[in-house]
């Protein structure tokens, strides 16, 4: 609705720019006059219902806005599970594939290594909690 709003507005000010020969300043007083005519062309029914349809409200259809919320395949960045060569579940998956793999002892980098990659599960885990509460909402 505003859109259309904004659109006969401008139209409006054009007009009145153009009947006065842009000699006279566009003073308060001249605003409300624009104003109600711009408002009275945009608010009919038909952009009101266009507006209830285009926002999913009437019919109901969520999937028009949550299409709009989510990116495209190819515009969202690569997640951390992408690289990865298994899908982790958990931390606790995570922690057990790195201690079948170094087994006990390990070196200073590797144990450096180890603790990046446990965080880095830590995180997906829990950035994947924070996605699955996200959409409940919506």
């Amino acid at each position: 609705l505003f859109g259309p709003l904004a659109t006969y507005y401008s139209a409006e000010l054009n007009r009145w720019i153009t009947k006065h020969h842009g000699l006279i300043h566009f003073s308060k007083r001249d605003f409300y006059p624009c104003f109600k005519k711009a408002w009275q062309a945009a608010f009919k029914e038909l952009n009101i219902q266009s507006g209830w349809t285009k926002t999913g409200l009437n019919p109901f259809n969520p999937s028009i806005v949550l299409n709009k919320l989510r990116r495209p395949q190819s515009e969202q960045p690569s997640g951390a599970e992408e690289l990865l060569p298994v899908k982790i579940r958990s931390y606790q998956h995570a922690k057990n594939l790195v201690n079948q793999a170094l087994g006990p002892q390990r070196s200073s980098a590797a144990k450096q290594l180890t603790d990046s990659y446990l965080s880095l599960a830590a995180e997906v885990e829990l950035l994947n909690h924070e996605i699955a509460n996200l959409y409940e909402t919506v």
